[in-house]
């Protein structure tokens, strides 16, 4: 099973309640795991295994000699099986209370409503704030969103202005290489673009080796020749971006086009064969940008003009009204990730911390799903990945990200039909219902690869247990039963068959966006609570217990 913490299928105590995986070790058990250690006759070993370490043996007895539980021997079951829990620094989050004490609404939209953030060192020390910048700091995200039943960005500047204050950029994403570091262009490639809806560019790129200080002379050099309103940047060392010059919603925007000069230089990601590939303003999550940005133009790029930064901590001022949400749970997320070596005695990779808060009523909406943890334990996710954005296995912390926003239209990903502008990419895996059921079911699902980003990345996972076992998540939430609807239960039942059922029991005013929020949805028709093929009922595992999948992948031809 793919571990997708990547060290959690080493936490052994996650499913056993006793020593026994470390005080008894066999063959059998160590093997299911270890399966290409070979421990019989070195003549009869299969091609692709390894011998035994320890030889040849014909039963369990000594297994415990070499492999003793904690210490000693040669490789102890729980060293071998530690796992490494990140560290991670803890962010002190405060609001201005509510008026009444117990939760926000209308009395608090005159008085206004401040979020108080402080960024604690290694040693659980307050940092300097004033030193939140973009050279100092990676990031420093503040996400404000609810309720938990259908979450979406509020209250914050850009969960009201949505994309309006925002450019259309786009990096390329094959990196100059060799030394200097540079890609080469034949005598005659074009570099075909247009800016902000304008006429089709086609640019002739010089001839030759071309570091990426050369490529972004030459770009700007073309934009002003042309009047085409953007300009071109380095990206770190090996990279180039270019941003357009208009600030604003669909307006302001990139389009590449398959060019020698684009795809020598990867404008487009790999897969995408699309004319043109579209970028627009648009946020990929709505955040406020805690930092101080040094390298921007204030006169082009948005600065959210109600962060403040002082020696002690940071405030944020609320915008929007309470009054106009939905009762409910509400979220605070920020994450911290320093840069290495630049804040004072900061080491660890990162700060985070979530805080709810009540709107409307003062009765908690109960969790989404409240058991990861039983699974997942301490693990920290999207740490280390290419594009950080970390947090522990809860979806409060989930919701910030995979939330029920509507950003663009469609629901497919570039390279599965769709458009370069899709808000609900992958038939519905922005939202946390689809893309969490698609990773439980990844071995089994018939189009794995629009759980996450167009890749297989989660086609071998398998659910330690009957997936049908919806209490197993949802024990403290009835809503699993009694509200069924396209996007959790699609995100299983994956099949053409199954969405040309979802999409016919549907009636949709606005069918080029099959998810724009006016779409009536029938399923609790047939699938409501207490219905012949509700939830609950075609979920039953107990009686009788029937696994309705192999417990192990079927072998490869």
């Amino acid at each position: 099973m793919v571990s997708p913490d990547r060290t959690g299928v080493k936490n052994c105590t996650a499913c056993h309640a006793d020593d026994r995986w470390k005080t008894k070790p066999s063959r059998l058990a160590c093997g299911s795991c270890h399966d290409n250690i070979w421990f019989g006759s070195p003549a009869t070993m299969p091609a692709g295994s390894k011998m035994h370490d320890g030889g040849q043996r014909n039963d369990d007895a000594g297994c415990s000699f070499c492999h003793p539980a904690d210490s000693g021997g040669d490789a102890p079951v729980s060293k071998a099986h530690k796992v490494s829990a990140h560290k991670v620094n803890a962010v002190d989050i405060s609001m201005t209370p509510p008026a009444n004490g117990q939760y926000y609404a209308s009395a608090d939209d005159a008085t206004g409503v401040s979020i108080t953030l402080t960024v604690k060192d290694d040693a659980g020390n307050p940092i300097v704030h004033t030193d939140v910048t973009d050279v100092l700091v990676s990031a420093a995200n503040l996400y404000v969103y609810g309720p938990r039943e259908q979450s979406k960005p509020v209250l914050t500047n850009i969960a009201i202005n949505g994309i309006s204050n925002l450019r259309g950029s786009v990096t390329n994403n094959t990196a100059a290489s060799g030394s200097p570091a540079a890609w080469t262009f034949a005598a005659g490639d074009k570099f075909k673009i247009a800016i902000n809806g304008g006429a089709v560019l086609d640019l002739e790129a010089p001839e030759g080796a071309k570091t990426p200080d050369d490529v972004v002379a030459w770009l700007n050099d073309a934009f002003a020749a042309n009047d085409a309103g953007a300009k071109a940047s380095k990206s770190g060392t090996t990279k180039v971006k270019i941003d357009s010059l208009l600030q604003g919603g669909e307006s302001s925007r990139i389009d590449i086009y398959d060019s020698a000069a684009t795809t020598t230089m990867g404008w487009k990601p790999a897969g995408v064969t699309m004319e043109p590939y579209v970028k627009m303003g648009t946020a990929s999550s709505q955040n406020v940008d805690l930092r101080e940005l040094t390298s921007i133009d204030p006169t082009l790029d948005y600065v959210d003009p109600d962060v403040t930064r002082n020696a002690g901590n940071i405030t944020y001022a609320l915008r929007g009204e309470f009054a106009d949400l939905t009762p409910g749970t509400y979220c605070v997320y920020t994450y911290f990730i320093p840069k290495a070596g630049k804040i004072k005695s900061f080491s660890n990779p990162v700060a985070l911390a979530l805080k709810t808060f009540q709107v409307g009523t003062a009765t908690e909406e109960p969790e989404v799903a409240a058991n990861c943890a039983d699974c997942h334990g301490d693990s920290i996710m999207h740490l280390y990945e290419s594009h950080v954005h970390p947090a522990p296995f809860d979806v409060d912390y989930c919701n910030a990200c995979h939330d029920y926003a509507h950003y663009g239209t469609g629901d497919a990903f570039v390279n599965q039909g769709g458009t370069s502008t899709n808000g609900w990419s992958g038939f519905g895996a922005v939202p946390i219902s689809r893309r969490v059921h698609g990773v439980h079911y990844g071995k089994y699902l018939e189009h794995s690869e629009q759980i996450y980003a167009n890749e297989d990345y989660f086609k071998d996972v398998i659910f330690p247990q009957d997936v049908r076992n919806c209490t197993k998540c949802h024990a403290d939430n009835p809503k699993w039963k009694e509200e069924p609807g396209r996007v959790p239960c699609l995100a299983c039942h994956d099949s053409d068959e199954a969405k040309s059922h979802g999409t016919l029991m549907t009636y949709d005013l606005t069918p080029d966006d099959p998810y724009g929020g006016d779409e009536i949805e029938t399923c609790i028709i047939c699938h409501g609570s207490d219905s012949f093929f509700s939830p609950d009922t075609v979920h039953n595992i107990s009686n009788p217990y029937k696994p309705p999948y192999p417990r192990e992948p079927a072998e490869e031809e």
